[in-house]
């Protein structure tokens, strides 16, 4: 069907479609608080423009977390107005150590003795004190070289401290830990960080001593040892263990050996010396023989010497044994002790002496004497004992007389006058 619409019609619509147009645009600017941007096209009415959008708000940093209570760098700080960083660390018959400079001669060593036994490694253990005080604490000394001084300069604290420290477990003969020491100085030096210390020194480990440590206690605990071998529950009184030392060869074929001497008393017997030699040999530390107070070590080496030995050692050794096997025959009932030795040879001359000195007993005057040596066939030979008169000029290659001291002159009465 064909509609024809005149004019009036056609405005008749459009008013229409306007009222219907403006009656949605009021509502939903109602709605959303604007115009809408299709009606005003259509009314040939221009759109406001929109605000720039707010910028986002500042993101807000996290907190800094808290400075950690053990830094992760090795210990550092001040120590008595000096610069202190650790370059080893080591835990030895319990004490930490911690060390600035060479370990054999340190520019600042710090030392911290823990309370308990000395042979226990403290794995997963935790100390902490505030302001320490009483007696069962550790005991912090701090070591610190002076130019010009041959000896450090040494200070002890045992109180009025603060110190955390903390031991992880032990992995490979190493301890790790944590330490923050302050000590009551008027600087209030501070040293702390975390480490892993090396574990060296006698000890027990597993109820078991460990014998394969490089050090003096773990030839006293085999020396005990020895002594009680027989009888375990007998009472060792008047214990005295001297002179114990070790020594670790510039050949690392060659074992090490070492030497300790016990006084004592077992029991109520009689007291008695004993002299100890040990060899460490399959990686631990043995008794190679106990030697009674008439004997010398040197008479009796771990290894003899040959006519290839230094000639101090074939010296000393022949000296030690005839010595030795003297005291025996002429006073068997006495001992030998701090005796010395002194080698001296002339290879042009071929010839040697060996001067002695040594005590019959402990608290005696030193006996002197000597033996003269001669090299033959490549060796040198214990040839005699010199006379107390003589001495040896090995420039000259001759023995001759020792000079005797003058007598002091008689100093001359004062004379006196007599009155008449």
């Amino acid at each position: 069907m064909n509609l024809s619409l005149n004019k009036k019609s056609v405005i008749q619509i459009v008013v229409l479609l306007l009222v219907i147009v403006v009656g949605a645009g009021v509502y939903f600017r109602m709605q959303a608080g604007g115009e809408i941007p299709f009606l005003s096209e259509l009314l040939g009415k221009k759109e406001t423009p929109k605000a720039p959008p707010a910028p986002p708000p500042k993101p807000v940093p996290p907190p800094k977390p808290p400075e950690p209570e053990y830094p992760v760098h090795a210990p550092k700080g001040q120590l008595l107005g000096k610069a202190f960083a650790a370059d080893g660390v080591e835990f030895a018959e319990g004490a930490l150590v911690l060390r600035q400079g060479k370990a054999e001669a340190p520019d600042i060593e710090v030392r911290v003795y823990l309370p308990g036994n000395k042979w226990d490694t403290p794995a997963g253990k935790q100390f902490k004190f505030e302001n320490a005080a009483g007696a069962d604490i550790p005991r912090v000394h701090v070591s610190t070289k002076e130019e010009g001084k041959p000896e450090p300069a040494r200070q002890e604290f045992a109180e009025k401290y603060s110190l955390k420290l903390e031991f992880g477990p032990e992995k490979d003969k190493k301890l790790p830990g944590k330490i923050k020491l302050v000590l009551p100085d008027e600087a209030k030096s501070t040293i702390a960080g975390t480490f892993d210390a090396g574990i060296h020194g006698f000890r027990i480990v597993n109820g078991k001593p460990d014998l394969t440590a490089d050090s003096v206690d773990t030839l006293e605990y085999l020396a005990l040892r020895e002594i009680l071998k027989d009888d375990p529950d007998k009472a060792v009184k008047d214990v005295d263990l001297r002179d114990g030392h070790y020594v670790i060869p510039g050949d690392a074929a060659k074992p090490k050996i070492g030497y300790l001497e016990a006084a004592y008393q077992l029991g109520d017997g009689a007291p008695a010396v004993q002299r100890f030699q040990f060899v460490k040999d399959k990686d631990e530390w043995r008794v190679l023989r106990a030697l009674g107070a008439n004997q010398l070590a040197e008479a009796h080496p771990y290894e003899m010497p040959t006519a290839a030995s230094p000639a101090e050692k074939q010296l000393v050794y022949q000296a030690a044994a005839r010595l030795e096997k003297d005291i025996a025959k002429k006073q068997p009932k006495k001992g030998i002790y701090g005796a010395a030795f002194e080698a001296r040879t002339n290879d042009k001359n071929r010839l040697g002496v060996c001067e002695v000195s040594y005590r019959l007993a402990a608290d005696e005057e030193p006996v002197k004497t000597a033996y003269l040596f001669r090299q033959k066939k490549g060796a040198w030979v214990l040839e005699r004992e010199l006379a107390k008169t003589e001495t040896v000029n090995l420039e000259k290659g001759i023995i001759q007389k020792k000079p005797t001291a003058a007598k002091p002159k008689a100093k001359a009465k004062p004379k006196t006058a007599t009155k008449r």
